[in-house]
């Protein structure tokens, strides 16, 4: 009889459909008895964290392995032996580190600290008033610009799904993707320009607005992604505020970036009024991403540190006459 059989579920008094058996039951010895043994494990993800309520932070950390004593219908004690999918959320871990190394210093320097820029993290969001009382919140302005560009991209996928792949739409849409996340005035709207990936000349305007006329949705997603990055490119707070309150529901992954924004909107709105970025850090953070791609890996931390100073060329190559 199938272990994932209906009635083993019934005779085991199982309730959980999560719970999926691994192997047949086998007789093993459990404290100095024989017993009837079953295998499974329980893989359920939960949905967020219920330390800082985020979901994409959320990891796969092991096993936990557990023997639970199961209802006997045979002279044998019966047990199953249950493996629990662990789950860790980074941004915690993370979170307790940070702490722990700014309450290092005096609540008296860290009074003192004025601007804290990071992004739209709300682990750290809510970390900052705790460790510096004073300071103003500013959201990185790469991170806005990201975060509905990466929400556009998404809606546009969405719409290509519905296509055929052989239309002109489809082809368009998806090899001169970076078109869409230009602003509006950078394409060409009146010379036209031969695109191999519909095989004739025409704008790239046109192109733009025929592939927005495909889905409603598409065109108010594009519309208010060019409204937010012109106002971060111009650094109008009014305009990109304007832009946050009169969104409207779309029905798409673009309504979950606008709700972000608009929950951290004074720290969203601080973006543009100050000059403080990350924007160099981001740039140092995806050359060491890449590098750990390329390379596979370092098993030597100081080889892995020159190979990052190598990439920025911040090592100096030692003069001959320094050299004698």
């Amino acid at each position: 009889m199938s272990l994932t059989s209906k009635s083993i579920r019934m005779v085991l008094e199982i309730k959980d459909p999560n719970i999926i058996f691994t192997q047949d039951a086998v007789i093993e010895e459990i404290r100095g008895a024989k017993a009837l043994v079953f295998y499974a494990e329980l893989k359920l993800q939960p949905e967020h964290c219920p330390a800082c309520g985020l979901a994409s932070k959320l990891v796969r950390y092991g096993f936990e392995r557990t023997c639970v004593l199961m209802p006997s219908y045979s002279y044998r004690p019966t047990y199953m032996k249950l493996s629990r999918q662990r789950f860790r959320c980074d941004l915690c871990r993370t979170a307790y580190a940070i702490t722990k190394y700014f309450e290092g210093f005096p609540l008296s320097v860290r009074q003192q600290v004025q601007t804290v820029s990071l992004d739209l993290n709300a682990g750290y969001i809510n970390l900052v008033p705790r460790l510096f009382p004073n300071a103003k919140i500013v959201v990185d302005r790469f991170h806005i610009v990201q975060m509905v560009s990466t929400a556009l991209n998404m809606v546009r996928i969405q719409v290509m799904k519905g296509l055929s792949k052989r239309s002109k739409e489809y082809r368009f849409m998806k090899r001169e993707w970076k078109i869409f996340l230009k602003d509006f005035n950078e394409p060409e709207a009146i010379k036209p320009t031969y695109h191999t990936s519909i095989g004739y000349y025409e704008t790239t305007v046109n192109l733009v607005a025929n592939s927005l006329d495909l889905s409603p949705e598409f065109r108010a997603a594009y519309e208010v992604y060019q409204e937010i990055i012109g106002a971060v490119r111009k650094r109008d707070a009014s305009t990109l505020a304007a832009a946050l309150e009169s969104y409207r529901s779309l029905g798409n992954r673009m309504d979950q970036s606008i709700k972000t924004l608009k929950k951290y909107k004074r720290q969203v709105i601080n973006a543009l009024r100050y000059e403080y970025s990350n924007v160099f850090l981001e740039g140092i953070n995806g050359i060491i991403k890449k590098i750990k791609n390329t390379a596979y890996g370092y098993t030597n931390w100081n080889n892995f540190i020159n190979r990052i100073f190598l990439e920025r060329v911040w090592f100096r190559a030692k003069s001959s006459k320094a050299a004698a």
